[in-house]
């Protein structure tokens, strides 16, 4: 069904959004290998679920995803005592911005 969608609008020959960036996704849509198509949406969501290597984790949607090295990351002194669960959460997107999360 994926396919077939990515097919009729390019079919369309009409893309007005910037940098024809529809054709572009349509054209990813339509990869032979079905596991290339997964990661590629996986790696434009990153919100509902996320791709780490071979792995599909949960995402941001489920709540805190959980580390996969939880000692880099579950350390209570990291921060002071009381402190915002956002300093939390800012660090650990730090931590799979820099793809340490993985480790």
């Amino acid at each position: 069904m994926l396919k077939e969608a990515a097919n009729a609008f390019l079919n369309l020959k009409h893309d007005p959004s910037a940098s024809k960036e529809a054709t572009y996704f349509a054209k990813q849509c339509l990869q032979k290998n079905d596991t290339d198509i997964i990661k590629f949406l996986l790696e434009r969501d990153e919100v509902v679920l996320r791709c780490r290597g071979e792995q599909i984790l949960p995402a941001a949607a489920f709540g805190k995803p959980e580390p996969v090295n939880n000692d880099d990351i579950e350390d209570d002194s990291l921060f002071p005592k009381g402190i915002s669960f956002r300093v939390l959460n800012m660090y650990v997107l730090n931590q799979d911005f820099e793809n340490k999360l993985e480790k």
